[in-house]
């Protein structure tokens, strides 16, 4: 087989690579570059998946625990109205004989000394029932809190808390975008290695008949026939770990997509770029984490809303001021005017005497949750840096491996050359040719395999140090 025909096999497989796959639903991917197609599929994850929804749906559960703890600083008015029928209960003795009976009697004597008659009574027990048989209550109530320490620290908190979710919403798509970047380029990467493994597998296909023609024509032993069919089969064995590889990594992405889990994707016809990478420097990389880093947003909200709840727990020791403002009516029946107009105006105060101690306890385990969680952020910040550097190491060890990788492959096409010139005219053995040609195709895998590592640790590095897209 000369090189011109290898030439021509191996720019087939990468056609094939590049078109995606059969069957593939967005084939208008299949024109666009590779980074327009893997941020394509990233905007559509953030968009699609079922993880944001529900981090989402905390977020906005956050956002009305905060607008409730809002409206107790507010006046609220409530309308009320009671109407209520007695039997029974208690009755109260009034002692109107034992006061009147002995005055009425004398001036009855006096007036009976006098000619004229007694006009006076002597009066009955009398006695009233406690409850009205029937009374009706209705009223506005308007209440307004003046001095209320403890409930404005707690709108501080469920702020702070409401940060907290936004800070994990915003974690989470940072998280998504990187994995989604990640899945894509390793379903890329097992793909080009397949279509180098069927490339290979036509190359072995063609030495196979090459070594019949030989040994037909007397010029080699029916041993490199057998030696050639076998390592034929062996690479046959391989390529259907290959293809399950692919489907594996495809599934997985279509997870993340929230896609039905064998959806055909469609890969860009250009071959992914390796741009020349400018690194910011280390501390200004270190100052973008720090910044942009949302588990550190997430846990300084988290600070916040430990000092609130400190407050709000110190505060409830203390006084609290609020009007009350009740306007109504009053009365056996339902009416308006003297009698059954009411209103009253107050101000309350309330002040905690003794409640055992459980408002000091509580004081003291939001202080302590304070001092957790900053222990808990300088923590994560050294970890964080960590992450980054580590993520700058991987990256310039892909770097590396790929510039070793380029040279591995053009020495090993060479030898492949003159192996398989030297195969056409039998004056080498098959256990050389097959040696030359499978340190072609472990060179390629190796180079597609550095390739794809470069764009996942580019990815990883991106989401170490809180970019948007990777460099």
């Amino acid at each position: 087989m000369n090189v011109q025909k290898l030439a021509w096999l191996l720019l087939l497989a990468v056609a094939n690579l590049q078109a995606g796959e059969p069957g593939a639903e967005p084939a208008v991917a299949a024109t666009r570059p590779y980074d327009q197609v893997v941020e394509a599929l990233v905007a559509e994850g953030l968009e699609r998946n079922l993880g944001l929804t529900a981090q989402n749906l905390d977020l906005q559960r956050a956002e009305q625990a905060l607008r409730e703890a809002r409206a107790v600083l507010r006046p609220q008015l409530d309308f009320t109205a009671r109407y209520s029928v007695s039997r029974g209960g208690r009755e109260i003795d009034v002692p109107v004989p034992e006061l009147l009976n002995p005055v009425y009697a004398t001036l009855n004597d006096l007036l009976a000394q006098q000619g004229q008659a007694a006009p006076f009574p002597q009066l009955e027990r009398t006695a009233f029932s406690l409850l009205r048989e029937h009374e009706q209550d209705t009223r506005i109530t308007l209440r307004q809190l003046l001095y209320a320490p403890a409930a404005r620290a707690n709108v501080d908190r469920f702020d702070a808390e409401r940060d907290a979710f936004a800070a994990d919403l915003q974690r989470l798509r940072q998280e998504l975008a990187r994995d989604i970047r990640v899945a894509y380029y390793s379903w890329s990467q097992a793909r080009a290695a397949l279509a180098i493994v069927e490339a290979s597998l036509t190359v072995l296909a063609e030495n196979v008949r090459v070594s019949q023609a030989l040994y037909d024509n007397g010029k080699v032993t029916r041993d490199q026939v057998l030696r050639a069919e076998a390592e034929r089969l062996e690479l046959e064995q391989s390529q259907t770990d290959r293809q399950a590889q692919v489907a594996l990594a495809r599934r997985y992405l279509n997870f993340l997509l929230d896609w039905p889990m064998d959806q055909r994707l469609a890969a860009s016809r250009q071959p992914p770029p390796l741009p020349e990478l400018s690194l910011p420097s280390l501390a200004e990389l270190e100052r973008q984490t720090l910044l942009g880093r949302q588990e550190l947003a997430r846990l300084d909200a988290a600070l916040r809303a430990a000092e609130a709840g400190e407050r709000a727990a110190k505060a409830s020791r203390g006084p609290t001021l609020s009007a009350q403002l009740d306007v109504g009516i009053q009365g056996e029946n339902y009416g308006f005017g003297p009698g059954r107009n009411q209103s009253t105006a107050s101000l309350v105060l309330s002040i905690p005497l003794a409640d055992g101690g459980a408002r000091r306890a509580r004081q003291a385990q939001a202080r302590l949750q304070r001092e957790r969680l900053e222990v808990d952020r300088m923590q994560l910040e050294r970890q964080l840096r960590l992450d980054l550097r580590a993520s700058l190491e991987r990256l310039d060890t892909a770097l590396k491996g790929y510039s070793s990788a380029q040279a591995r492959v053009a020495a090993a096409s060479e030898a492949f050359r003159i192996a398989a010139r030297k195969r056409d005219v039998g004056s080498i053995s098959q256990v050389e040719f097959i040696d030359a040609e499978r340190a072609q195709t472990r060179a390629e895998l190796n180079l597609n395999l550095t390739r794809y590592d470069v764009l996942i640790r580019r990815a990883e590095l991106a989401y170490a140090a809180a970019m948007d897209q990777p460099l």
